[in-house]
């Protein structure tokens, strides 16, 4: 049996680890975040639109930055399937952050 050489894997830089620790971190800690902005008087709809428009603000601009020509490539029915998919997100938040409402 000839033994194959497995093909070499650039290294992973440290910061792809950082910024995923950040995210599992942040992630981690938004419910209860949730929970202390609802014991306010916030309303889940609002909490779920601010997340979402903050999470916009933050990806929008590096991505049209690094992403340009992929976005003006895109057809209308991955236009769609992103708006889709978009919607469904956004219910699920609504979901989500009304059921944090009957939790202790």
């Amino acid at each position: 049996m000839t033994q194959t050489a497995r093909p070499s894997r650039a290294q992973t830089p440290t910061r792809v680890y950082v910024i995923l620790m950040i995210g599992v971190f942040a992630a981690s800690l938004a419910a209860i975040f949730i929970r202390f902005a609802q014991d306010e008087g916030v309303p889940s709809l609002v909490i779920a639109a601010g997340r979402l428009i903050i999470s916009a603000l933050i990806l929008t601009p590096p991505v049209l930055r690094r992403h340009r020509v992929d976005l003006q490539r895109l057809g209308r029915r991955d236009l769609l399937l992103a708006t889709i998919a978009g919607f469904w997100l956004a219910v699920h938040f609504t979901f989500w952050i009304t059921s944090l409402e009957y939790t202790s």
